[in-house]
């Protein structure tokens, strides 16, 4: 799942987390210290951590806590990446997707360090290291949702 340069990625889920207060980790390409992406939900907005640090510099949409949001994190095969809040209609910007290190193992409901969990109801994931249309993406939630 290490990803780099101009390397695309797809992940599509549907969560609601306990805490509002910090971040939660539903899904990471990260190994101790050394990480190549981390999905967030945090400050009110589900984003990927790679080398961009901070949701206002990332691959970020608004996220709706107390609800349950189905959420789309793309990165392009151009280098740069967007995410759709399917729940709200609620797109982000396109950045540029800046991948860390390499990493050694993937983490699920952890982001690969400690205290880095996922606290809530988590429905269902889907991850493919290829950049799906927005044909495709309704087509995982269909499946998923029916």
């Amino acid at each position: 799942f290490t990803r780099s340069g101009d390397d695309p990625l797809t992940i599509v889920m549907k969560t609601r987390p306990a805490n509002i207060g910090g971040d939660n980790h539903p899904l990471a390409n990260r190994g101790n210290i050394y990480y190549n992406w981390m999905c967030r939900i945090g400050d009110g907005y589900q984003w990927l951590h790679t080398q961009n640090n901070s949701y206002s510099n990332s691959v970020a949409v608004p996220y709706v806590y107390g609800n349950k949001n189905i959420v789309a994190i793309r990165c392009l095969n151009d280098g740069n990446g967007y995410a759709q809040n399917y729940t709200t209609g609620e797109s982000g910007d396109i950045v540029m997707t800046d991948w860390g290190s390499a990493s050694s193992e993937i983490n699920l409901f952890d982001g690969g360090f400690s205290g880095e969990i996922f606290i809530g109801d988590f429905y269902w994931v889907y991850c493919s290291l290829e950049q799906l249309t927005d044909e495709q993406i309704q087509q995982v939630i269909d499946y998923n949702e029916n």
